[in-house]
């Protein structure tokens, strides 16, 4: 028998990925100019998660590779593709292994990014007021 004593890390919530995958999807919507099918939120995940200073890579690799770094990786972005079969995709490993303390941080340049991108309505506001509630991080 073996025994594993180690500290339980205080990992992100269900509630704050919930919201981060809804401010990304708001953030690409306002850099796409409210158009769809634009910017999209695993490319603002990708870019915050590389300003954040999580691993960001990429990488060029055969198309068919892609469903298999899917398994391997949370966000697997085609950026380009090139001849032979062959494409340049992004990857990282997202933000799953983030602990609550860094999802809060991550949360805050989400909402930063978002003002940069002149979105104050409403709805973005009140979201924010109830995070800073909720959160208990702040």
């Amino acid at each position: 028998m073996e025994i594993d004593i180690r500290p339980v890390k205080n990992k992100r919530t269900l509630d704050q990925n919930c919201l981060m995958w809804a401010l990304l999807n708001r953030l690409a919507l306002a850099l796409s100019g409210d158009t769809p099918g634009g910017v999209t939120a695993e490319q603002c995940y990708l870019d915050l998660l590389g300003e954040f200073g999580a691993e960001v890579e990429t990488w060029r690799v055969p198309v068919k590779a892609l469903p298999a770094l899917r398994n391997t990786y949370r966000v697997v972005q085609m950026v380009e593709l090139l001849d032979n079969g062959y494409c340049m995709a992004r990857l990282g490993l997202g933000s799953s292994s983030f602990t609550r303390q860094q999802m809060h941080d991550f949360i805050e340049r989400i909402f930063d990014r978002l003002a940069e991108a002149g979105v104050d309505d409403a709805e973005t506001t009140e979201q924010y007021r109830d995070w800073r509630r909720a959160d208990g991080l702040h």
